[in-house]
């Protein structure tokens, strides 16, 4: 029998939170293969709209306890009135006045009652594994804690986002003093981690030359991102539509700091219209995001490109009927593969990439998945005479080892 598995992941579904969809694909996957699975996570917010991957944990061997938030909701959800503002502002006081560190970490407040729940339900249950996943940063540290208390737990800590190089969390705006602080807690991390995990190699270096110490027998391992064929199954079938289009599709989260990159894409498609008007014509594309700030860049190209609101999984139709796919990442992001990434490689469509030559450039070159149009303003002509009726892209077809399956093996083998 499997031993028991504990997962701390703050905002597991039904949460919609961010870092819900690797660990309830992973859960869902240990629970497949016998693994009893028991996950803490924080309550849902107000209004929360419901995960996409909450039927993933609907598992006999998945058991979910939820625990009450105490991270203001004011820092969380934003300040849009006076009044609103104010209390942001009391709100940031108070954290400052109480935690060293960054004060923009969510998991602030479950360090005084999360891992005693956590001790008395390992205990109980005979849990052998415990497995906490960050950002939030605090969940690792606490996670720390339980492990010092129990060490004959195998502990497993996920890194989904870099911890003391971050450009977000508040990192780079510590003081000497409060960074310092956060340098102790990722101490801490290593020294009772048995195994610190990440998406990829570049990350997984960065991470572990980070800070000043590293123990001999902590161990450092990739656990890459991954898809899951039963969410795929019923679209890759799907023919790409045949209309003499050549039809470039996007969907997901457009992070900040892409804006020069969508002005050159603009000035791209400009030159294209204006010196080969019958690529332009030929070409279509399909940005699906919440984040529709950046449909000012492309206004004026509306009969080729179409911005439109996220549309679920009806996203990978699109993907399957489409002749590539795009992936655009922000400089700060240009080492980081998103699970989009993955989530395409089954289509075996090629993929369009827009961004800063960095470790994802160089894995789509190496793997042989596409084409790199790092300066639009010039290279969209060759990019559509790539995906005409004769492609000159070969496309590596070959993408077991990035499936839900592969992966869970691998973390299975993590937790011997």
């Amino acid at each position: 029998m499997p031993a028991k598995t504990l997962i701390l992941c703050y905002d597991f579904p039904p949460n919609e939170g961010i870092g819900g969809r690797r660990w309830a694909k992973l859960a869902k996957g240990l629970a497949s293969r016998g693994t009893e699975v028991h996950v803490i996570k924080a309550d849902s917010v107000l209004k929360n709209q419901e995960s996409a991957w909450t039927k993933d944990v609907q598992h006999a061997n998945i058991k979910i306890h939820s625990l009450a938030r105490k991270y203001p909701p004011i820092l969380s959800s934003g300040a849009n009135s006076r009044l609103g503002k104010i209390q942001y502002r009391l709100a940031l006081k108070a954290l400052r006045s109480k935690y060293r560190g960054t004060i923009y970490d969510i998991a602030l407040g479950w360090e005084n009652f999360m891992p005693n729940f956590a001790l008395e339900l390992i205990k109980r249950e005979k849990i052998q594994n415990l497995i906490a996943t960050g950002a939030p940063f605090n969940l690792l540290h606490q996670a720390a804690q339980i492990k010092k208390v129990l060490p004959h737990l195998r502990a497993i800590f996920d890194y989904r986002d870099p911890w003391l190089t971050a450009v977000n969390y508040g990192i780079p705006q510590l003081s000497y003093e409060d960074f310092l602080f956060e340098k102790q807690k990722q101490y801490e991390v290593f020294e009772q981690a048995d195994q610190i995990i990440c998406p990829n190699p570049f990350m997984l270096e960065e991470i572990k030359h980070s800070g000043d110490y590293l123990k001999t027998n902590t161990e450092f391992n990739v656990l890459p991102h991954f898809y899951d064929q039963d969410e795929l199954g019923m679209y890759l079938n799907q023919k790409r539509v045949d209309d003499g289009k050549i039809r470039l599709v996007y969907g997901g989260t457009l992070y900040m700091g892409m804006e020069p990159y969508f002005e050159r894409l603009s000035i791209g498609l400009d030159n294209l219209k204006s010196q080969n008007p019958e690529f332009y014509d030929k070409l279509e594309i399909e940005i699906y995001t919440k984040d529709q700030r950046f449909s000012s860049f492309l206004k004026s190209h509306p009969s080729i490109v179409k911005m439109a609101q996220p549309i679920g999984n009806e996203l990978f139709a699109r993907i399957a009927q489409s002749d590539a796919c795009l992936i655009f990442l922000a400089h700060h992001n240009k080492h980081y593969q998103t699970t989009k990434f993955f989530e395409i490689l089954p289509f075996s469509k090629p993929l369009v990439y827009m961004g800063d030559p960095g470790f994802v450039s160089e894995f789509i070159v190496s793997e042989k998945l596409g084409y790199l149009l790092l300066n639009p303003e010039h290279d969209l002509k060759n990019l559509i005479l790539n995906l005409s009726e004769n492609n000159s892209l070969f496309i590596n077809s070959e993408h077991e080892q990035w499936s839900l399956d592969s992966v869970t093996a691998k973390l299975e083998k993590l937790m011997l």
